[in-house]
């Protein structure tokens, strides 16, 4: 996009979220500064690298700053607007061809001719949750190659609706709610399991590992959300016990090998016991559980 259409739509997107339109608007050209050498503030924001080509793995850009961003709602941080900018104008480049395209610049100029409807602006827009981080290239796909106007509505639109996301309550929504208390009751009422679970897992030679794989469930303070993450790490543990299967078959089976496979093969075999939903494992990352919220 030209820094007009640009400008143009994250402009509309400050006024319609009440978000101060002079950081947006200067974070919304940022990257394309950073490829001009013109930038003032480094090549990366939030740790994200903006340098050139910043068209090339935008998708994993864009993931990597909405995370970031949700992470501080979810932790009451202060939300710098600069660099919603910046993720803006990542979003409303993906609306456009890519630049080896040869139709890149008269695409452009033909979509700066064009300006922000109201109609638009009044429009619905989806509030999606965890799952944005697993679709986002679906969210992102360019549905307008042949509508220089459209695409100028879809980057709107696209950034507009992305902001509101990752800017909305930090508190799992009330469609979950019900979910997430048969899960919790559920997991209370088989304390002995969730003991199984970390005695086979721990009173194991791989204990190390499967430490840096347990991780975001050891620091937990939610229970679901505890053994949500061990169980979204049950095939990653998988992996590696038919590496150690394989190793140990090459030893000719020996006493620690077996205890080895035998208390992996458990750990793994109770995990599946933890019937965690799949839409709560799904928004672990985007909404602090009522666990985390109890003083």
């Amino acid at each position: 996009m030209k820094w007009t259409s640009h400008r143009a739509c994250t402009s509309a997107i400050a006024s319609d979220m009440g978000l101060p339109q002079k950081p947006m608007t200067e974070g919304c050209i940022y990257p394309d500064q950073v490829g001009m050498h013109k930038a003032n503030k480094g090549n990366s924001v939030e740790g994200v690298n903006m340098d050139y080509p910043h068209h090339f793995d935008t998708d994993s850009r864009i993931r990597s700053l909405i995370l970031l961003l949700r992470k501080k709602v979810l932790n009451g941080d202060k939300i710098n607007p600069f660099v919603l900018g910046c993720l803006c104008h990542l979003i409303q480049d993906r609306a456009v061809h890519p630049h080896s395209d040869s139709r890149y610049q008269d695409f452009m100029e033909d979509m700066a001719r064009f300006r922000i409807k109201y109609e638009w602006r009044m429009e619905s827009l989806p509030l999606w949750g965890g799952s944005i981080l697993y679709n986002l290239s679906d969210v992102l796909t360019f549905d307008n190659p042949h509508n220089p106007e459209g695409a100028l509505k879809e980057g709107y639109q696209k950034s507009l609706a992305i902001l509101r996301s990752i800017l909305q309550n930090p508190y799992l929504p009330d469609g979950l709610q019900k979910r997430y208390a048969h899960c919790e009751l559920f997991l209370r009422s088989h304390k002995k399991t969730r003991y199984a679970y970390w005695m086979f897992t721990y009173l194991n030679p791989l204990a190390p590992i499967y430490f840096v794989l347990d991780v975001n469930a050891i620091c937990s303070r939610d229970i679901v959300k505890r053994y949500g993450y061990i169980k979204k790490r049950t095939v990653s543990k998988g992996i590696i016990l038919i590496y150690v299967t394989v190793f140990v078959s090459m030893i000719h089976c020996s006493f620690l090998g077996l205890w080895t496979l035998f208390f992996s093969f458990a750990g793994i075999m109770i995990t599946t016991r933890f019937n965690v939903p799949g839409e709560l494992i799904t928004n672990m990352e985007w909404y602090l559980f009522p666990g985390e919220c109890k003083q």
